[in-house]
């Protein structure tokens, strides 16, 4: 077992106070142009960053002009932002901005960012790599584990409070997840060794997260990112967001059990560089994209349409646009077929069906809608049930095609029951309610 105290470095960085920072030294690089001057770094927690500076051109040439009033688009060409307290300890961030009005006014720098990445050296005595993940937001229920939690003062134990975790530690990996305070909670893992399938740090600090997005079915961010390399501390705080529930397109059973090896198993595809690894990162962000989409028929387009995308990634067949040569016909069910017996065992050979309807129903829905008379407020602008099981299927599926990417082989075919023969949450009776009126 490690010890947990990370550091904090010298910029003042709890995620969860605002503070103030004065700037030995602002660095920003952008259009060829090198500046450098010093200012003031806030952060406001739900707000973000701004880094106030006086700045002075050290080398390159100012653009004589640039355009305003026109949509922006990435360029890939990122304009780095290099921050230094007066300790020695860095931060940075990359600004992915054409404009550069939105970086300089003239000597006078203003950004806002939503997030910061904090450099500061480690004192060296932590042989082990680290790292913590800090999240706002609702304690998950149902963890496996329970956690004791001391409180000392002078080495006197003053109470213990036993609740609900989840604890893990094997083959030099391990971790453990625990109250922090009201609303937030976090993820401290540890590896002894070299993080798991040889990933590095940042990608396994990654993977995590998604693979915790995907157990409780919430597109939760962290708002800090700790990562302990020996003698290199890196902080990411960020801007929180608001949480996404899965609800009724969950990817797997809502409140359903884990344990510490299904977040490590996880985790381990969700921070590759892989064919797989995308394929189950582009299904977990849809299914959040459609929870939180305004309209059904937007759900219906971002769900049906995934099914589609796996395959293609899958199988290597790139969407060819007309016009650019053959565009050769793809066909899902075939190839929904080949993935089914290639990661699923003979059990689920009676599944295609049943996926294979419902992904063609919710693509033609999708494809061709019609509002004769739906009102944004009106009843008809609800889904109908047939549509809305489709949805649960697809949900369902995805998330058996991530486990079975993850190197899951026992997993058996089980889908919802349709939504009428669902039980309520909730079951409300009012005594008298039959009883005459006067």
């Amino acid at each position: 077992m490690i010890d947990r105290n990370f550091h904090i470095g010298h910029f003042g960085t709890d995620a969860l106070t605002p503070f103030t920072n004065v700037l030995k030294r602002i660095q920003v690089e952008t259009f060829g142009c090198l500046y450098r001057g010093n200012g003031v770094l806030t952060w406001v927690p739900g707000e973000g960053f701004s880094i106030f500076g006086s700045m002075r051109l050290i080398r390159g040439a100012r653009p004589s002009e640039w355009e305003l009033g026109r949509p922006t688009f990435p360029t890939g060409k990122l304009n780095s932002l290099r921050l230094e307290a007066g300790n020695g300890d860095k931060a940075i961030a990359f600004v992915d901005s054409p404009r550069f009005d939105s970086l300089l006014s003239g000597n006078e720098l203003h950004i806002e960012l939503n997030a910061l990445h904090f450099l500061s050296r480690s004192d060296g005595r932590q042989a082990d790599v680290a790292g913590r993940l800090l999240f706002q937001g609702e304690y998950p229920i149902g963890l496996p584990d329970m956690i004791n939690t001391l409180t000392k003062v002078n080495g006197k134990q003053l109470k213990a409070d036993w609740h609900r975790g989840l604890s893990y530690e094997r083959d030099g990996v391990g971790f453990y997840i625990d109250h922090v305070d009201k609303n937030i909670y976090a993820i401290d893992w540890w590896c002894s060794d070299a993080c798991p399938a040889g990933l590095s740090p940042r990608r396994w600090s990654i993977g995590l997260v998604h693979a915790w997005q995907f157990l409780i079915g919430q597109g939760i961010a962290p708002i800090v990112i700790d990562l302990d390399e020996r003698n290199r501390h890196v902080r990411l705080i960020s801007k929180r967001e608001e949480v996404v529930h899965l609800h009724a397109f969950s990817l797997r059973k809502q409140h359903g059990s884990f344990s510490g090896e299904d977040l490590v198993k996880l985790a381990t595809l969700f921070g590759q560089d892989s064919v797989h690894a995308t394929i189950a990162k582009e299904l977990l962000f849809r299914s959040f994209d459609a929870a939180d989409a305004r309209t059904w028929h937007t759900r219906m387009f971002l769900i049906g349409a995934g099914l589609e995308g796996a395959l293609r990634t899958e199988f290597g067949t790139p969407f060819v646009p007309k016009g650019s040569g053959p565009v050769p016909h793809f066909p899902v069910c075939e190839r929904l077929r080949e993935f089914i017996s290639k990661h699923f065992s003979d059990r689920w050979d009676s599944v295609f069906d049943h996926v294979a309807g419902a992904w063609d129903r919710t693509r033609h829905r999708a494809a061709h809608p019609d509002w004769i008379q739906a009102g944004v407020d009106d009843a008809s602008s609800l889904p109908q049930k047939e549509f809305f099981n489709d949805l649960v299927t697809l949900s369902w599926f995805y998330g058996y095609m991530i486990l079975a990417m993850a190197g899951y082989d026992d997993l058996e075919p089980s889908f919802p029951r349709p939504v009428d023969e669902w039980k309520p949450a909730v079951h409300v009776t009012r005594h008298g309610a039959n009883d005459a009126q006067d």
